[in-house]
């Protein structure tokens, strides 16, 4: 990528280093009391609610963020509160470890937020790295990336009050500017540091692959607040698509953990294998523990139904995200299947458990997919066609949860990542390649 990036702040800027309360842990010491999690969920606008979080948990996951929640809202609206965060996010039997996330531009509403929160989990998290036009408009996320006085400025606060925290981050064109923004985190006081290997603009259709050598930089060369000889806390995100997946970037960034946001959405089996047991690298180990791996999706289905409604008076948001969440599951049935699809359609964005009967739609999914069964040979193959080096791929049957690949103009699978790849260059040649796509740009968090 190109190495020379024009930054609209100023060169010198006020920076902001947290002074660490007597007594407070360090990240490190945070990262062994939960039992060193290496399978987390990603922070998700709307999908990393209580009901998915849940399902998550059943499935392998050892720790989960909340969706990103405004503090600015969080702080001054009890509807919003209660919405969003109610008595039974974070607690310890159901919900945790639980890291809440928020997105901020002021200390006072952040402040004012985790202190709402703080006790009903175990980190809090500065969202740096949301790219959508919502974080745009309101001037939070990604779109603080060059305002670090005030990154600063928010982390050192959460830091000087005790608050356990982390921040997300994204990162910039150059390797040596993206680590100088990561240790400004890291010296404000951030005791985890989560890395998205994506540029800003890389969302929607466009997202490609994240640059995991840049993630491996960033985790050799930070170091903690203070310069102690622990290390830093540092999570690698992005490329999740098969199990397997999981130790290789692990292998090769040497960080402490992986977090997945739009694979555990489309498979929520991802983390779902024992990583000393189970062979999860060829085709012939993954469909020994397809059930586990890659669940039916009319099972995992009827399994996120049970839990939306046993935690729906507590949990609004879990209603709310419920529909969204079924179309991601069933993604590759639908496709298929659509009359069915077409039957769930219509249904209001908010489920409403007494106008439908989903127990009804469940059963209709299975007997399709058992009909299917008798035609269609249920196997996990490798397919050796798209796989590279770099990527491997899988024929998975349609009625199973699998890995969701982008469509970049037109093109699928594999193909994207010679796209990407040639556009990622450097840093003209990919915003050029943004400028003049023909088809609009679909959000896509």
């Amino acid at each position: 990528m190109h190495q020379n990036y024009h930054l609209t702040m100023k060169e010198e800027v006020k920076l902001h280093v947290g002074k660490t309360p007597e007594g407070k842990k360090t990240g490190r010491q945070i990262y062994n009391d939960l039992g060193c999690p290496t399978k987390m969920l990603c922070p998700l606008v709307d999908h990393s609610e209580l009901a998915f979080r849940i399902l998550m948990k059943k499935y392998g996951c050892e720790l989960s963020y909340t969706p990103m929640l405004n503090a600015k809202l969080f702080s001054k609206d009890a509807k919003y509160r209660s919405r969003h965060f109610g008595p039974l996010d974070g607690t310890h039997e159901l919900d945790r470890p639980l890291i809440v996330q928020f997105c901020s531009n002021n200390v006072d509403e952040l402040i004012k937020s985790c202190e709402y929160v703080k006790d009903q989990c175990d980190m809090i998290d500065l969202n740096l790295g949301c790219p959508q036009n919502i974080a745009k408009n309101g001037n939070y996320g990604s779109f603080l990336m060059e305002n670090w006085s005030l990154i600063s400025e928010l982390i050192s606060k959460m830091h000087e009050h005790g608050l356990n925290n982390t921040c997300k981050i994204r990162i910039f064109p150059g390797m040596d500017k993206s680590l100088e923004y990561a240790q400004m985190c890291v010296d404000a006081g951030a005791e985890w540091l989560g890395v998205h290997g994506r540029l800003r603009e890389q969302r929607g259709q466009i997202t490609g692959l994240a640059d995991l050598e840049y993630i491996k930089y960033i985790n050799e060369k930070i170091k903690v607040k203070n310069n102690t000889d622990e290390k830093q806390v540092v999570i690698s995100n992005g490329n999740l698509l098969y199990p397997g997946d999981i130790k290789r970037i692990l292998d090769y960034t040497k960080c402490d953990a992986v977090m997945s946001g739009e694979g555990c959405l489309y498979n929520p089996g991802l983390y779902n294998f024992d990583a000393e047991k189970d062979d999860v690298n060829t085709a012939e180990g993954l469909d020994k523990i397809k059930d586990k791996v890659f669940p039916r999706v009319d099972k995992i289905m009827k399994e996120y139904f049970d839990i939306v409604l046993s935690v729906k008076k507590e949990s609004p948001a879990s209603l709310q995200s419920f529909k969204s969440h079924i179309f991601k599951l069933l993604r590759p049935f639908f496709e298929r299947e659509i009359d069915l699809r077409n039957e769930f359609g219509p249904l209001n964005k908010i489920f409403e458990e007494d106008k439908y009967d989903f127990n009804t739609f469940i059963k209709k999914v299975e007997k399709r997919i058992e009909e299917s069964m008798d035609e269609f040979k249920d196997v996990i193959t490798f397919n050796e066609e798209d796989s590279n080096d770099e990527v491997k791929y899988f024929n998975v049957p349609f009625y199973r949860c699998q890995p969701y690949f982008r469509v970049i103009d037109g093109v699928k699978n594999n193909a994207r990542y010679d796209i990407m790849k040639r556009d990622l260059e450097d840093k003209e040649g990919f915003l050029h390649s943004l400028k003049n796509k023909k088809q609009k740009i679909k959000d896509d968090y």
